[in-house]
């Protein structure tokens, strides 16, 4: 019967339009002279919901203060974002109790951010995944044995991401996942643990988010050959494949080695400001559509993760450049 044809079936095998024409015109569904407009909007509605269009996701805390207008609820307010990482437990390891710093707008020893719970439950219900990120810019976290790295994913997830009622640092949360950030030059042995770590926390529970946020010279690993990561997101700057529009090519093969080595989601790692830490890196809004253009022909596209809340509200860069990174690809893809 038509109706209960898939359209996806329609879509990948055109020559079946004409075998199928007959049961069309016969189905029960539709009158038999309403068939061909039916195909028509078939086509039309199909080929806009396996467009792929791009989303941006923001850090939120460490290491900027937040301002009012940088708060969590107002982020998630703001419409602009569909995940908010929030950042980040990064002094870990070497036998250290794992301790968070979510930045100077409020201070984890006191107490002061569990009242980002509540914020965190009003992201959450507006549809927006909020992560923690685990790691960091700073040289504050290593790991050095497997089982210091049962032992972090262990906290990770009973504090952060198991729903157990925990008073943790960010009151009693249950959020949607993971970000390990490796910070630039991390050694292979501290990537090899903190891998380990997150393929433990997957075992907790496989619904939960886990993403990878490293340089953008792609270096292949276990965790990035089985698949651990469900999405990536390099960090294009203060490397040599940044995006430079004199000389676009460092940029377009690394985007196309990352997009065509991995079966996850892509984002393109950005800073929200010019003088990020005296590095470049930063993409005029002006310039973001050619440098996307490459990005947007992989069907594993997904947007853009920025580098950091704090910063971007002063420059107003998300709000700026959202409609571009919309912008859907003309290739049709798949849902991922």
């Amino acid at each position: 019967e038509l109706c209960s044809v898939p359209l996806n079936n329609l879509i990948t095998i055109p020559l079946q339009f004409l075998s199928l024409s007959s049961k069309m015109a016969s189905s029960s569904c539709l009158p038999s002279s309403s068939w061909p407009l039916l195909l028509i909007l078939c086509l039309s509605s199909a080929s806009v919901a396996w467009a792929k269009a791009g989303e941006i996701g923001i850090y939120w805390g460490f290491p900027e203060s937040n301002t009012t207008l940088t708060n969590l609820n107002n982020t998630c307010n703001s419409g602009n974002f569909k995940t908010v990482s929030i950042a980040a437990l990064s002094n870990f390891g070497d036998g250290q109790v794992p301790r968070a710093d979510f930045g100077s707008s409020c201070n984890v020893a006191s107490g002061g951010c569990k009242r980002l719970q509540y914020d965190i439950a009003h992201c959450q219900k507006m549809g927006i995944k909020v992560l923690l990120t685990v790691g960091g810019p700073t040289n504050n976290y290593t790991l050095a044995t497997r089982q210091e790295a049962y032992q972090l994913a262990a906290h990770v997830y009973d504090v952060y991401l198991s729903g157990y009622g925990v008073d943790g640092p960010l009151g009693m949360v249950k959020l949607d996942g993971v970000d390990f950030y490796l910070r630039d030059g991390i050694s292979t042995t501290d990537r090899l643990y903190l891998e380990i770590t997150a393929e433990a926390i997957k075992s907790y529970d496989a619904g939960l988010i886990l993403t990878s946020s490293l340089q953008c010279d792609y270096q292949p690993s276990r965790a990035m050959q089985m698949g651990l990561y469900d999405r990536v997101w390099p960090r294009f700057y203060d490397h040599p494949c940044l995006f430079n529009d004199s000389n676009p090519e460092p940029f377009e093969l690394a985007v196309r080695v990352w997009t065509s080595a991995l079966d996850a989601a892509f984002y393109v790692g950005l800073p929200t400001r010019p003088d990020y830490s005296g590095r470049s890196g930063y993409i005029v809004p002006e310039k973001l559509q050619d440098a996307l253009q490459t990005p947007q022909q992989s069907c594993h596209y997904a947007g853009v993760m920025l580098w950091n809340r704090n910063w971007d509200v002063r420059e107003n860069y998300s709000t700026t450049i959202l409609p571009i990174v919309k912008a859907t690809s003309a290739n049709p893809c798949p849902s991922l």
